[in-house]
């Protein structure tokens, strides 16, 4: 009750209105925040949580930034009428509520200073950065090459904490402590700032001893923090040492969610935790794709797999556990948010987090070109409407692509299988998801634009392009 009358006092009598909060800024992973000063209160506390029903802060209570209320969480506590809120994640809603903290006889009292508020992070900040790339283009790998080396800001290795782990990775827990977690086991280090390394280390997904530029530290590529990733150094990072990532079917070793054992062919592999191995996969993908050919050195899978790996004792880099875990595990708000943040201080980004179907045009064992049948396909009973034009990505697929006159159909050659059906706009967002086993799958529901289309059957992957013209 105190909270519910100090709130109309202080609108009646009209020391204060309530004052719009400013935010700036807004990218996938940050966020600027202001708001006027207030002279007379003791401070601020800013409510975040993940709905508009938000837990009020209690009345007596000295709150520190990162406690818990309830689901929600104290974004900020402190008298600064300003907050830099980091470690946000794309295509989310944030919902806040600010406070003032106010003497109420020797304990804090919790005023709300402001209507509650919302932020939607955009669901990531490509822009035209891949604007001159056309993937039907017989110079796409080139190309692709191009555009992610040239701009490339290399930061220092020892420079991780503080710009990963400072601006993206640490998140706010209770007590005004932080906490890390270890991508390959789900490990948590919570810590009082600042941070201190161990036992969290900076993992190499790309082993340094895999690269053909090893055993230099001083290189683009040891620094480069679209494959360096936080980990517990004794119990994941250790242990995954220089193994290749596959599914383990015998375990011989586990730390929480990370695991280490034999796969189905008998290999030592290391298995990260499954919401890592798409965001691993794509890791990978990109040293390969990114630096094969500079300094004349081969950082194809072949190279990788029948040179260095038999060098090291290891079984091969499974390309295809690679694609599989990409495809079953696509980039999330935290993949894309993190590509942005990366790109914000070393100015280049991963192409197959932007667009995952991209790595059905590539051949990562040699990395040459797929070549892309661009066959037009119209309805062969009805072709006066011809303005919906789908090209195959990949030619022989167990289904065609046509438009009926009305609706962009898919029809399965094999209908007797059952098809998860994906559709990703131009910004590589999935817009769509239908599961069919009729045989026939329409997309009226689409407006006109530029599509990618992933269609799961049996276990095998297809994607073709879709350009809707109603």
């Amino acid at each position: 009750m105190k909270r519910i009358i100090g709130f109309v006092v202080f609108v009646c009598i009209g020391f204060w209105s309530f004052a719009q909060v400013q935010v700036s800024g807004i990218t996938t992973y940050k966020a600027q925040l202001n708001w006027p000063a207030n002279p007379n209160v003791m401070g601020f506390v800013l409510v975040r949580g993940n709905s508009a029903l938000l837990s009020a802060p209690e009345d007596g209570i000295n709150y520190q930034q990162g406690d818990y209320l309830g689901d929600d969480q104290v974004a900020y506590a402190g008298t600064v009428p300003s907050f830099l809120q980091k470690s946000l994640r794309a295509s989310r809603s944030y919902f806040y509520q600010l406070y003032t903290k106010e003497n109420g006889g020797g304990s804090p009292v919790y005023v709300p200073y402001d209507e509650p508020f919302v932020i939607n992070t955009p669901f990531n900040m490509m822009a035209d950065y891949y604007a001159a790339i056309d993937s039907t283009q017989a110079t796409f790998i080139s190309d692709l090459q191009t555009r992610i080396r040239e701009p490339y800001i290399k930061i220092s290795y020892n420079s991780y904490d503080e710009t990963m782990i400072a601006d993206f990775a640490a998140e706010d827990t209770a007590d005004g402590q932080k906490v890390v977690t270890c991508v390959y086991s789900q490990f948590h280090h919570i810590y009082t700032p600042p941070f201190d390394w161990l036992p969290i280390s900076r993992e190499h997904t790309y082993c340094h001893s895999w690269m053909p530029s090893y055993s230099g530290t001083g290189t683009d590529e040891y620094a480069d923090q679209h494959h360096l990733f936080p980990t517990q150094q004794n119990n994941a990072n250790g242990v995954r040492s220089n193994h290749p990532l596959g599914e383990v079917e015998t375990v011989s070793s586990s730390f929480h969610l990370g695991k280490l054992g034999f796969n189905d062919l008998n290999q030592v592999v290391y298995e990260p935790r499954e919401i890592q191995k798409g965001d691993a996969a794509r890791a990978l993908l990109y040293m390969s794709l990114r630096y094969d050919g500079l300094d004349n050195l081969n950082w194809t899978f072949d190279q990788l797999n029948n040179v260095v790996l038999p060098g090291l004792s290891e079984a091969p880099q499974s390309v295809e556990t690679l694609l599989e875990w990409h495809f079953n595990d696509l980039p999330d708000g935290y993949e894309r948010a993190r590509n942005d943040y990366i790109q914000s201080i070393q100015q280049n980004r991963n192409p197959f987090i932007d667009h995952p179907h991209w790595v059905n045009m590539i051949d990562f064992h040699d990395l040459t070109y797929i070549p892309i049948d661009t066959t037009e396909i119209v309805d062969t009973t009805d072709t006066s409407d011809t303005s919906t034009v789908f090209v195959r990505e990949i030619p022989q697929f167990p289904f065609d692509l046509y438009n009926n006159g009305t609706d962009p159909v898919v029809v399965l050659n094999d209908n007797q299988s059952a098809a998860q059906i994906w559709v990703l706009n131009a910004m590589g967002q999935v817009v769509l998801t239908k599961q069919n086993n009729s045989g026939i799958i329409t997309f009226r529901e689409l407006p006109n634009g530029f599509y990618s289309v992933r269609i799961q059957q049996e276990g095998r992957e297809f994607f073709v392009k879709l350009l809707i013209n109603h």
